[in-house]
């Protein structure tokens, strides 16, 4: 006789402050779900956008919506880069801020064929952008020097240094 089969999937948050500073000014965005990868194996349906990603505006979009700056970064698997600077690099006004906590899109019908998630999953983002003291150890996009404390998100340690753009665009935050 088949049992039940549990299968359970944690995410562990890290603290991507390091002090209390910026929580009186949260951008509310609409994160643009097309732009978010499958996580993890590849195979696992799961669209998760960790604490601490860079968000980016999503260029020409009449939405002004925004996505993470590591899934879209030009690397193999990745998509493409969207920045307005040469060659399509990132700069500062490209940076909308940064996810104040984790979201894990929820698809609908829409992946039933196994497909990325569309517009019809959009959602919710909360960005921090002015005041807030962050431990770059627990950003994702900033630079892929110190990206690799960002464990269980394989896509997030690559990629060129974006430190100095995210600084320029959130210039009253402070980053160490």
């Amino acid at each position: 006789m088949a049992g039940v089969i549990k299968r359970s999937e944690f995410i562990f948050e890290h603290e991507i402050l390091k002090s209390g500073a910026g929580l009186d000014d949260i951008l509310s965005e609409t994160l643009a779900a097309q732009y978010v990868n499958e996580s993890f194996s590849g195979v696992s349906r799961r669209y998760v956008v960790p604490a601490g990603s860079v968000m980016v505006w999503v260029p020409g979009d009449s939405k002004k919506r925004v996505a993470p700056l590591f899934m879209n970064d030009g690397t193999t698997g990745m998509g493409a880069l969207m920045g307005t600077g040469t060659a399509s690099a990132y700069q500062a006004a490209d940076i909308a801020g940064i996810l104040s906590r984790t979201i894990e899109l929820i698809v609908g019908d829409e992946t039933a064929s196994g497909a990325a998630p569309t517009s019809a999953s959009d959602t919710d983002a909360s960005l921090l952008h002015l005041g807030a003291h962050f431990d770059i150890r627990r950003l994702f996009g900033y630079n892929p020097a110190v990206d690799a404390a960002a464990n269980g998100f394989p896509q997030a340690n690559h990629g060129a240094d974006n430190s100095a753009a995210v600084k320029a665009a959130l210039a009253l935050c402070k980053f160490d």
